[in-house]
């Protein structure tokens, strides 16, 4: 061993082994890791510049200064960005304080929140999920809110703040959605103000694109999906393979329903969707989607998505039987507010019903090939994400 690493050790030995009361915390302020002893006590210097809110209102730690008082005696005065504060969600009417934590201590800060007042309350982005299966959890990610104050203030609306209900039901996210097939208008209530989105619920399958089956089919599966790199090869028979198709998971993902969506879709590439009917009926089509036709960019972050006709992204075969696709239908693109790249815009989820097919009794298959001949503005291919499918069965 070298003659100063071993020093070193034995040293920071012995320090550690005459440590005294409380946990041991490493400054990282010099070379050598020194210990520094817990504190003592902690106590508010200068209150926060804001400690009147209004419901909604996340707690602002600017003009906070906190003093903290080792064993030894000494002071420091203690960093915001290394104060915790408790809670970390946005304050509700009638909170009194909130809890700022350094290390092993804490105080209390007194607050004051009201009631926040709304003429209007408005929805500026939809859930990512809109179709669900009897039985499907509510998810509500995605969701955005602003309201408009009495005094003609526009404000954002945390959702996680507000009062959801289905026929006169209440319903929170995370719960089982038990309805039958339909369509219901979700209520969302806020400060005395409201607005709705609708949903959808099938009598059918809805079947996550990147659920991809690559072995043997498990028993009691009623739906899977198996994927090709094009009508000559075999199914893929293993996970996320660089340059084909596959499962995304990333943070681009957090609001994909299931957290992650199929990409890296190219043309040629063939997804497979099968599923099971108890008997022979009517079936509605649907797929939820994000374009990928980038219209400008910075090294591939998107400022804007352009619309894509569904019919020139792939064609689909049930059963056998070509589907027809109106040349009508698109899957709709979107930009930033402020012109600045935006990463989310490429999962900016759209369900789109295109079709139609027959459904036998029995295992059937809805087969699409992709055929995009879009072009984004580099000029490279590109085709869409695929959140999910869904058959609804109309009969």
């Amino acid at each position: 061993m070298n003659k100063r690493v071993g020093f070193l050790l034995i040293a920071s030995l012995f320090l550690f082994s005459c440590q005294g009361k409380g946990e041991p915390t490493f400054s990282h302020d010099s070379a050598l890791p020194t210990l520094t002893t817990s504190i003592q006590s902690l106590e508010i210097l200068e209150y926060p510049n804001k400690r009147v809110y209004l419901e909604g209102e996340y707690f602002s730690k600017a003009g906070m200064r906190l003093q903290a008082t080792k064993e030894d005696g000494s002071k420091e005065i203690v960093k915001n960005s290394d104060i915790e504060i408790s809670p970390k969600t946005p304050l509700t009417k009638g909170l009194e304080s909130v809890r700022a934590t350094y290390l092993n201590l804490y105080v209390d800060i007194d607050i004051q929140v009201n009631e926040l007042s709304l003429k209007s309350l408005s929805i500026t982005h939809l859930p990512y999920v809109s179709t669900y299966s009897k039985g499907d959890l509510l998810d509500l990610q995605g969701l955005t809110l602003v309201g408009i104050t009495t005094n003609g203030e526009e404000r954002s609306i945390d959702y996680s703040l507000c009062s959801f209900s289905v026929q006169d039901t209440s319903i929170q996210e995370g719960e089982e959605i038990n309805l039958d097939s339909g369509t219901y208008q979700v209520s969302i209530q806020y400060a005395s103000a409201s607005c709705y989105f609708d949903i959808k619920v099938i009598n059918g399958v809805k079947v996550e694109a990147e659920d991809i089956t690559f072995g043997d089919v498990k028993e009691n599966v009623k739906a899977y999906v198996k994927v090709k790199e094009n009508s000559n090869s075999e199914y893929l028979k293993a996970p996320n393979e660089n340059g084909k198709i596959r499962a995304v998971s990333d943070d681009s993902a957090q609001y994909a329903s299931g957290k992650s969506y199929l990409g890296d879709i190219n043309t040629g590439n063939i997804i497979d969707l099968y599923f099971y009917s108890e008997i022979g009926r009517e079936a509605d089509i649907s797929i939820c989607a994000s374009s990928c036709y980038l219209l400008d960019g910075i090294e591939w972050l998107p400022i804007e998505m352009g619309d894509e006709h569904i019919s020139r992204l792939f064609k689909v075969q049930a059963n056998g039987e070509n589907v027809l696709i109106s040349g009508d239908i698109i899957l709709k693109g979107s930009k930033s507010k402020d012109g600045q790249p935006d990463y989310s815009l490429w999962t900016n989820w759209k369900e789109v019903t295109f079709s139609s097919m027959t459904v036998l009794e029995g295992w059937n298959l809805l087969s699409m090939e992709i055929i995009s001949d879009y072009t984004n503005y580099l000029g490279y291919s590109c085709s869409f994400n695929l959140d999910y499918f869904s058959i609804d069965f109309t009969q």
